[in-house]
């Protein structure tokens, strides 16, 4: 399990392109059973962040489990036109959820 603010990932996985780390550092994040973000999207991500998140949530999906939260309430509800605002709802609500149960 892993328990991350989503702020101090996006940075740490910032730091890990610069120093060559990135594939090492996002290999980890896929091989962990639960991975929890917290406080997601408190503010804008840049494309880098965006590109960071959505790649976590497409390879973590039906390999592991991930838990998502924030406290920016708007962001998971409002309909922002693109580029306005990271919709994460978006990505997650398209994403085919499985009806099986976990063994």
């Amino acid at each position: 399990m892993q328990f991350s603010r989503a702020d101090r990932l996006w940075k740490r996985l910032r730091a890990a392109r610069l120093d060559a780390t990135y594939e090492q550092e996002f290999r980890r994040l896929l091989r962990v059973d639960l991975l929890i973000l917290d406080d997601l999207v408190l503010e804008a991500l840049d494309a880098t962040e965006t590109h960071d998140f959505y790649q976590v949530v497409v390879e973590r999906h039906r390999r592991a489990a991930t838990i998502l939260t924030s406290n920016c309430r708007a962001c998971w509800t409002t309909q922002a036109p693109v580029g306005e605002a990271v919709q994460p709802a978006r990505w997650t609500q398209q994403l085919p959820i499985s009806k099986k149960k976990r063994t």
